[in-house]
């Protein structure tokens, strides 16, 4: 383990890229190629952005994780190529603003879930308090499948 928390550990990839795609581009002509090699790849990207905040506004959840699942696998693709741009002259600074915009709506879409998270986790802490009992006072907690329990006579647990 290095110390650090796990989501310190998934962003410090993407805090490199961002620190190398941050250089300015020197060559005009290099800085077109990496622009238009480039588009397709953040073309792709909004796209699946925006197809997984349409998915999570619909509350489906198998849609989620396939749009998800896209777009993970759009950036790790396109990771090498903006790195390679970056190295070769420079990522053009408009398309450094649309990725900034594209983090911006990945930080948003995090920040949605963690409220639902937050929410979901409230409202099962009223349904279901740490003595075992239901707020209906009905005595029976659920297993971890979701299965109704009732704990035996003379104990708390399930």
């Amino acid at each position: 383990m290095d110390g650090r928390t796990p989501d310190a550990r998934d962003r410090a990839p993407q805090l490199t890229v961002l620190a190398i795609m941050d250089k300015p581009a020197t060559d005009p002509k290099r800085a077109s190629a990496a622009s238009d090699r480039l588009e397709g790849l953040v073309t792709r990207i909004e796209a699946q952005l925006e197809a997984l905040r349409v998915a999570m506004l619909d509350n489906k959840s198998d849609d989620i994780e396939v749009e998800a699942a896209k777009l993970h696998k759009s950036l790790a693709q396109s990771m090498e190529a903006f790195v390679q741009a970056a190295r070769e002259g420079g990522v053009p600074a408009a398309m450094r603003a649309r990725l900034a915009a594209a983090s911006a709506v990945v930080a948003t879409q995090r920040e949605a879930l963690a409220r639902a998270t937050a929410a979901l986790d409230r409202a099962i802490d009223v349904l279901i308090h740490s003595d075992g009992h239901t707020a209906q006072g009905q005595g029976h907690v659920y297993s971890e499948a979701g299965v109704p329990v009732r704990p035996s006579k003379g104990s708390t647990e399930a």
